[in-house]
């Protein structure tokens, strides 16, 4: 794998999110690369979901804490993501409501 320069735009709209772009010097002159880094091919339409990347060292073996988890979120799953974010949200706006129908008469 070869470490390779990248640019990070965030993606407008209501979409949220960023689109990472590798970076080219001759399409960006006035720009820097936001990071660097080793690309990974792990399109939505795979078979697992999950994946895990572990850091090797040059001479075998594998750093200590150099383990990464991966999780693909497919885009048809991405409604239930919401509702489970914004579930403890609902939940706090009763526990408020309720606790101030008791202090107020």
């Amino acid at each position: 794998m070869k470490r390779l320069p990248y640019s990070v735009k965030q993606v407008p709209g209501a979409t949220l999110g960023y689109d990472i772009i590798e970076y080219d010097q001759e399409k960006q002159p006035y720009e820097k690369p936001t990071f660097e880094g080793y690309k990974l091919d792990l399109s939505p339409t795979l078979e697992n979901t999950g994946y895990q990347i572990n850091l090797e060292k040059k001479t075998g073996g594998f750093f200590k804490g150099g383990k990464r988890e991966v999780r693909l979120v497919r885009k048809e799953n991405s409604r239930l993501l919401y509702a489970l974010s914004i579930f403890p949200l609902v939940i706090g706006v009763v526990v408020f409501l309720k606790r101030r129908k008791r202090l107020v008469p």
